[in-house]
C-alpha cells in the first residue's frame, strides 16, 4: 500500500484490534429503594343495630324515700367484704419463734433459739466487722505448745488442774481463732466474744468440756457453782449487748450468737437454755476434737470387743 491513505489504513486497523482485544466494560446496575406499597383502604364498618330494650319500670328510687349512701338506686344494700386477718408471715415479717434440734446416737448435737422479729434484718456486715467489734485480746500467748487432748497431758502441764484450762485455750484458737472481739450495748455493757461472723452480724464464743470416760445418752452438764455463776453473767451480758447493741450497731442488725461446744449432749441444752433465758437468738452446735473422739471411738470399741 502506498500514498498518503496508508498511515490512515494502519491506524484504523489498530483501533480495531485494540477495541476487539479491550474487555468491554459493563455498567452494574445499583438496586434503588423498594416501592412502598400503600396501606390498605378500610372499608367503612356499617353501625351495630340497636338493642331492643323490654319496656318496664325505671329503675330509681320509690318516691318520697332517699337511697342509703353507697347503694345503687333501686337496690338493697349488700354487706361489704369481711376483713381478711393479718397473716403470720407477710413481706418485712420473719417466722415466728421456732426450735429446732439434731441429735445423734441419743445425743443433741444442735440446737437453734429464733426470736420473734417483726422487720427484716437489716445487717450490714462491714460496719458490724470494721466498725462496731473492736479488736480485743489475743490469746496466742496462751497457747502451750505440750497439750496433747491426750492423757499425757496431765503428767506434762503441773499442775494438773491447768489442763482443762489450757485445753480451752487451744479449743478456743481451733474454732474461732487467736483474735477475740469486743462488743458493745448503747446502755455501756462490754463482752468480749471469741470470735465473729460478720456476714450474718453474729458473735461466736467457744465452750470446752472435758471429756467423760462414761456418757451415756441423757447425761446432764453440771457446771461447778463458780463457773455456772460466771457463765450466767458472761450470757446476761450477750443478751444485753445482742438485743441493744450500741451505735452505729441497731436492733434490726438481729445479732445472735454462736455457741460451739466440745461434747455434745447436756452441754448443748444447757447454753440452749440461757439463750432462751436472755432472749439470745443464735445456735448451739457440738464440734468435738478430733484427738477426743477418736479416744472415744476407740473405748466404744474395746467395749463391744469385751
Amino acid at each position: 500500500m502506498a500514498g498518503p491513505a496508508a498511515p490512515a489504513a494502519w491506524w484504523l486497523l489498530r483501533e480495531a484490534a485494540r477495541r476487539l482485544l479491550t474487555p468491554r466494560r459493563v455498567p452494574i446496575p445499583v438496586p434503588g429503594p423498594r416501592p412502598v406499597p400503600a396501606p390498605p383502604i378500610p372499608r367503612p364498618i356499617p353501625p351495630a343495630p340497636p338493642i331492643p330494650v323490654p319496656p318496664g319500670p325505671v329503675p330509681g328510687p320509690t318516691p318520697g324515700t332517699t337511697p342509703t349512701p353507697g347503694t345503687v338506686p333501686g337496690n338493697p344494700p349488700v354487706a361489704g367484704p369481711e376483713a381478711i386477718p393479718q397473716p403470720e408471715t407477710m413481706p418485712g415479717y420473719e417466722a415466728p419463734a421456732w426450735e429446732g434440734t439434731e441429735t445423734n446416737m441419743g445425743d443433741m448435737v444442735r440446737a437453734e433459739n429464733r426470736t420473734r422479729r417483726r422487720e427484716r434484718s437489716c445487717c450490714n456486715p462491714f460496719i458490724f466487722r470494721h466498725v462496731w467489734i473492736q479488736p480485743g485480746t489475743n490469746i496466742s500467748s496462751q497457747l502451750d505448745p505440750r497439750i496433747r487432748f491426750e492423757d499425757g497431758d496431765f503428767s506434762r502441764i503441773l499442775p494438773s488442774n491447768l489442763v482443762p484450762l489450757k485445753r480451752g485455750w487451744y479449743y478456743q484458737a481451733y474454732i474461732c481463732g487467736v483474735q477475740e472481739w469486743v462488743a458493745r450495748s448503747a446502755a455501756g455493757d462490754r463482752q468480749e466474744a471469741d470470735g465473729e461472723m460478720h456476714a450474718r452480724c453474729w458473735l461466736q464464743e467457744a465452750k470446752y468440756q472435758m471429756p467423760l470416760q462414761s456418757s451415756p445418752p441423757g447425761t446432764p452438764y453440771v457446771p461447778s457453782p463458780t463457773l455456772a455463776a460466771r457463765t450466767t453473767a458472761q450470757f446476761a451480758r450477750y443478751g444485753r449487748v445482742c438485743n441493744n447493741p450500741a451505735p452505729p450497731a441497731r436492733p434490726c442488725w438481729h445479732i445472735g450468737l454462736d455457741v460451739v461446744c466440745s461434747r455434745r449432749g447436756g452441754p448443748v441444752m444447757y447454753y440452749l437454755g440461757l439463750l432462751r433465758t436472755n432472749n439470745i437468738e443464735g445456735i448451739v452446735r457440738w464440734r468435738g476434737v478430733p484427738q477426743e473422739v477418736q479416744a472415744e471411738l476407740d473405748r466404744a470399741y474395746r467395749n463391744l470387743q469385751d
